[in-house]
């Protein structure tokens, strides 16, 4: 059995192609396939094949998709396993995987300058393809996929015609390199590698003309003069350069290296610049420092260290995680490298590598085309090195190991909106609200001494409402400076009013909805509606069986839904002194979740969420009345549900 993805989906079976017709077949399928030898959720599939708007029956319908996958394939193809399913497929069996397998081989015969060999197997994993990846399927999910396996695709070749180049094959891939260049315009690499090659052709107007017909396209497409390599190679091609007329040099270097020009790259100093009005955090600080620097003695100190800081939106994290590295950087002198994801520019793992090793000044041309050989890669470029990385807006472990050091010398802070519970050996620190001194000197900073000064009271009001959060204070401060006629009490008045608070806490689209929507978009479903239906509750804090009659599952779902709030701070846990765990909901938590509750549930929903609460809350009191006074027989009992 093959499955062919690197071109139109395709099922082989005894070499007889297998007709697969519904779309949603080939959809399933084809995730599946991509993540071959790995789980995939039934919520994922649902994802791929409807996008936001999966119809009521969506699970159901992939269960029927998937039984009609067996029946095409076999039954023992497709395993059920939670949350989803699996497909048994060999690597061998999968042309992607062969691919990866073949440029993987390619990049490591590089590295151990076995060149002929590298050819051989970059010509097999290109021979492999048969046009644009996963071609002809309507899925914004395997659009995604298809994007990056074409990325690779011409990563391949990139470094597959920098070999021939370097072999000295230039009248060999004329043609090809042509064909390419038209296809990918843009793509500066390939026109460098044209213009070499026409010029070591003997035609040297040809190359030029090359050069000057990409620099239109970059002008009138991107509004973008060529990147400096592209122009030095010109300029070699102009004055006959003798270093660019025979190959000769080490394996894998880019056009910069063909030109024998490559400028010395800087020492990495990314940090973005600390804030002037920082305030408070100094135990933070401090602790993030004995940490970093390796002088935290309370335990075994790792090899390189991790801190990881993790709290509600709006807290600061990312200005104190950068205010930490720049009072460290001088530690660090081989440079500080930052990294931020962005869920509104979401980039896949590989290319974020690709994005540090640019930045340690490593070319393209160097880098495997794979996550694992540019992690490896990564971590060699650092060995020796003392470099302190910064990774900013983290969501879960595969948005931090990847970029970590590993050797000694270096070091990472990262901020992260959930408690990441499966990585080991890091600091996890939880930055809260200020303190009512800092929060306070962080008022008078932005609003003035005087206008705190002349309201003391209101002030103090006002760092409660907005519950200590930085944010939400730089944002009615910024409101404040705009309209100094208002007193901050009138500013207090208008927080007050719980239907209008969020939208008091937004400025020039920077607001803490916005913060707490991030988490709450990173929830799955059940969690989501259980973080909705919790603001029904109307109790200052609550037992974790509550969530068991709001969704109408058992204990054990609930708690476990609980716990993905609890982590992605949206609900905070409390031990009391009689060591009973309580769970509460923040006033601005609880009025966002108010808020989703109304737009996303139907009125019969909470209507039929509270009765099962309510029942519930009815058995505990009764059944707490005959712990203390025994029976209540002598009491006249009504029709209420219990």
């Amino acid at each position: 059995m093959q499955f062919r993805l690197l071109g139109p989906v395709e099922v082989v079976i005894n070499d007889k192609p297998v007709a697969i017709a519904a779309s949603r077949q080939q959809i399933a399928l084809t995730l599946l396939l991509l993540e071959a030898g790995h789980v995939v959720s039934v919520d994922r599939i649902v994802d791929a094949l409807w996008g936001d708007e999966p119809p009521r029956t969506a699970r159901s319908q992939v269960q029927i998709t998937v039984s009609a996958l067996r029946r095409l394939l076999g039954e023992s193809v497709i395993v059920t396993q939670l949350p989803g399913y699996m497909i048994k497929a060999p690597p061998e069996g999968i042309d992607l995987a062969c691919f990866e397998k073949l440029t993987a081989s390619g990049t490591k015969a590089v590295a151990e300058q076995r060149i002929p060999d590298a050819l051989s197997d970059l010509r097999a994993a290109l021979a492999l393809w048969r046009g644009p990846a996963l071609e002809g399927l309507q899925s914004e999910v395997i659009r995604s996929a298809a994007t990056r396996l074409d990325e690779l695709r011409i990563s391949a070749y990139q470094d597959c015609l920098e070999l021939e180049l370097q072999l000295g094959r230039h009248q060999e891939i004329i043609g090809e390199l042509t064909e390419l260049v038209a296809e990918h315009p843009l793509n500066e690499r390939f026109r460098g590698q044209l213009m070499l090659t026409l010029y070591r052709g003997g035609r040297q107007a040809d190359a030029l003309e090359t050069f000057r017909a990409g620099r239109e396209v970059l002008q009138e497409e991107l509004g973008l003069d060529p990147c400096p390599e592209l122009c030095r190679l010109e300029q070699a091609i102009l004055t006959r350069d003798p270093e660019i007329d025979l190959p000769g040099l080490r394996p894998s270097v880019g056009l910069t290296g063909l030109l024998g020009k490559a400028a010395a790259t800087p020492v990495p100093r990314q940090l973005p610049r600390t804030i002037a009005d920082f305030t408070g955090r100094e135990e933070i600080l401090a602790k993030i420092s004995l940490i970093v620097s390796g002088e935290d003695k309370s335990d075994d100190p790792p090899e390189v260290p991790v801190v990881v800081l993790t709290g509600r939106g709006g807290m600061g994290k990312t200005s104190l995680a950068v205010r930490a590295a720049h009072l460290l950087s001088s530690g660090f002198p081989d440079g500080q490298l930052f990294l931020q994801h962005r869920p509104d520019m979401p980039n896949s793992s590989v290319s974020l590598v690709e994005h540090l090793l640019r930045s340690l000044g490593v070319h393209s041309g160097m880098m495997p085309p794979d996550l694992e050989g540019r992690m490896a890669m990564y971590r060699s470029v650092l060995a020796g090195l003392r470099v302190l990385v910064v990774i900013d807006g983290a969501q879960r472990k595969n948005d931090i190991v990847p970029f970590l050091p590993g050797t000694s010398g270096c070091a990472a802070i990262v901020t992260c909106g959930q408690h990441v519970t499966e990585l080991e050996g890091v600091h996890q620190i939880q930055v809260g609200p200020l303190d009512d001194q800092s929060a306070n000197g962080l008022l008078r900073t932005l609003v003035g001494e005087r206008r705190v000064s002349a309201e003391p009271d209101a002030a103090r009001e006002l760092i409660q409402l907005c519950e200590g959060i930085p944010l939400a204070m730089r944002i009615v401060a910024a409101k404040l400076r705009v309209r100094p006629h208002w007193p901050i009490s009138h500013m207090v008045r208008q927080l007050q009013d719980e239907t209008r608070r969020l939208d008091e806490l937004d400025f020039k689209g920077t607001g803490i909805r916005a913060t707490i929507a991030m988490a709450y978009d990173s929830l799955d479903k059940s969690a989501r509606c259980l973080f909705r239906r919790l603001s029904l509750v109307g109790t200052a804090d609550f037992a974790s069986w509550v969530g068991a009659p709001l969704l109408d599952t058992d204990i054990e779902d609930a708690e476990y839904m609980l716990q993905q709030l609890v982590a992605a701070h949206l609900v905070e846990a409390t031990v009391r002194e009689d060591e009973v765990v309580r769970f509460h909901l923040h006033d601005l938590v609880r009025i966002y979740a108010a808020e989703r509750c109304g737009e996303d549930e139907s009125t019969a929903d909470r209507l039929d969420a509270m009765r099962r609460l309510l029942r519930c809350w009815l058995f505990v009191a009764t059944s707490a009345r005959r712990r203390i006074y025994g029976g209540d027989f002598a009491v006249l009992h009504g029709t209420a549900e219990h």
